[in-house]
């Protein structure tokens, strides 16, 4: 992302990953998270909601469920280009896709 966020761009990815290894393991996501080696930036968002990524990750979560008012609302704030927003899910989704036909 070519936004204010760059620096963070490997804790972002992490963050996505990371965010369903509850549901993935059936385990919660504390117990989880406190088992591997996981940046304080990461915990705080999936586990107190709170951190410099939170409003980023409740963008994404805003986005994956369609709320697009929200998604334009938090996009605005963190002054990012609605267009990067959406190129950035596709690139995602394309990613996952390669990954999970290898």
């Amino acid at each position: 992302m070519e936004t204010r966020y760059k620096s963070k761009s490997e804790d972002i990815f992490l963050l996505g990953l990371f965010s369903l290894l509850d549901v993935i393991l059936n385990r919660s996501l504390e117990e989880v998270l406190n088992e591997i080696k996981v940046t304080d930036i990461i915990k705080d968002v999936l586990l107190n909601e709170s951190g410099e990524l939170d409003e980023l990750y409740r963008m994404t979560l805003y986005y994956e469920k369609g709320e697009w008012d929200k998604v334009l609302i938090y996009a605005n704030h963190l002054n990012i280009d609605s267009n990067l927003i959406i190129l950035s899910y596709m690139n995602a989704l394309i990613w996952y896709n390669m990954l999970v036909q290898e």
